[in-house]
């Protein structure tokens, strides 16, 4: 998720990042919907403060005797002026949350601008592709024709670009995360943690 203050910063350089990848792209809302909800953090604050100093003053004119009705009155409509600030920015933080959490990340300012993978740029080479002598077969198929994965399940639980692994697909991704775990705990001086998880209770 790009971070507010880069957005507040560069928000001309962000946009034109963005449209590198997707001309539908901006950042022009949430942009609007940060200078709202700082107006209105402002303005709370300020009712804050002046809540504050009125109910200093309450307990200042308590100690003389006088009488309090009228200024402990404005301290309730200044709360409930806050209050209704609160909500307000409560709203617009949730909007400009969603709003990011749908905004991809910018392409570095080198990379090349172009409709697919044809318009890389190689930048160097190493060795030779290997030759085989059948018919050769990208990953996603093998592991579909040997039952380790469910791409179509996968989107349906978590949408695009997540996979479900099955039978000997979940048991080699499980080893591999054992495989980490020990390495790291047992060569490199980390502690394992397992925290407290949300579970359904059993009926």
């Amino acid at each position: 998720m790009l971070d507010i203050k880069l957005i507040r910063e560069n928000p001309e350089k962000i946009n034109e990042l963005l449209k590198r990848r997707n001309p539908e792209l901006t950042i022009d809302e949430v942009i609007e919907i940060d200078v709202e909800r700082r107006k209105i953090q402002t303005f709370a604050d300020d009712l804050r403060a002046k809540r504050k100093a009125e109910s200093q003053k309450i307990g200042e004119l308590k100690k003389k005797g006088e009488n309090t009705d009228a200024i402990q009155e404005d301290v309730r409509k200044i709360g409930e002026d806050i209050k209704e600030l609160e909500e307000k920015q409560s709203i617009l933080d949730e909007r400009q949350k969603n709003l990011l959490l749908h905004i991809p990340n910018i392409p570095d300012e080198t990379t090349p601008i172009g409709a697919s993978e044809d318009d890389n740029v190689e930048v160097y080479k190493w060795g030779e592709p290997r030759k085989f002598d059948f018919e050769f077969k990208p990953h996603w198929d093998i592991c579909e024709e040997k039952k380790l994965v469910d791409f179509e399940r996968g989107v349906k639980l978590s949408q695009s670009r997540f996979t479900l692994y099955r039978g000997l697909g979940a048991k080699l991704e499980r080893a591999i995360i054992n495989f980490f775990l020990d390495y790291h705990t047992g060569q490199q001086g980390y502690e394992e943690i397992l925290p407290p998880l949300w579970q359904t209770p059993l009926l």
